[in-house]
C-alpha cells in the first residue's frame, strides 16, 4: 500500500505539497497537481483517513445510535440523514442502542473513544453524565425524535 510519502517522492515534491494537493481548497500550483495526481493515480494511492484524524483532531465521522427501527419512519428517514451526512464528506458509524441503560452508557463511551466529531441519537435517551462528556470533548449531540431538558442538547422532533 503506497503512502503520501511514496507519493511525493514520486512525483519529485514535498510530502506537505502531497497534502496541500489532496485538501480541497488548499494553495498548489497547477504543475504541482497534476505531478501529485498522477503519481497517485499510478501508485493506486488513498488517503488514510485515520492519519489524517491523527493530525487534523477530526474524524469526519457521526455516530448514530438508534434505538429500534420497528417504526416504518425510521429507515427512510436514517437513509436520508445518512445520505446526507454522506454527501458533505462524512462517515457514518450506526450502533443499535442496546434495551439495558447500562449498555448503552458502554455503546456511546465507545463511540467517544472512535472520536467521533458529533452524535445523533434517533430515539434514545442520553444520560446527564455521558451529555457531560461529549460537552467537555465539544462534541455536539442532536436527538432526533426525543427531547430532553438539557438546553446543551439540540433537538428535532415533531408536534404529533
Amino acid at each position: 500500500m503506497a503512502s503520501s510519502l511514496d507519493v511525493a517522492r514520486r512525483a519529485g515534491v514535498s510530502q506537505s505539497a502531497v497534502s496541500r494537493v489532496l485538501t480541497p481548497g488548499a494553495s498548489v500550483s497547477p504543475q504541482t497537481r497534476t505531478r501529485v495526481l498522477a503519481a497517485a493515480a499510478a501508485l493506486h494511492y488513498r488517503p488514510n483517513s485515520l492519519a489524517r484524524g491523527l493530525t487534523t483532531g477530526r474524524s469526519r465521522v457521526i455516530g448514530l445510535v438508534v434505538a429500534y427501527l420497528y417504526n416504518q419512519y425510521y429507515p427512510v428517514v436514517l437513509e436520508r440523514l445518512c445520505a446526507a451526512l454522506q454527501a458533505r464528506g462524512y462517515h457514518v458509524m450506526v450502533v443499535i442502542a442496546p434495551q439495558a441503560d447500562a449498555d448503552l452508557e458502554g455503546a456511546l463511551a465507545e463511540m467517544l473513544d472512535h472520536q467521533v466529531d458529533g452524535l445523533v441519537m434517533a430515539s434514545a435517551s442520553l444520560s446527564s453524565t455521558l451529555a457531560r462528556h461529549c460537552a467537555a470533548r465539544g462534541v455536539p449531540v442532536v436527538q432526533f425524535n426525543r427531547a430532553q431538558d438539557d438546553p446543551s442538547i439540540s433537538a428535532v422532533t415533531s408536534d404529533n
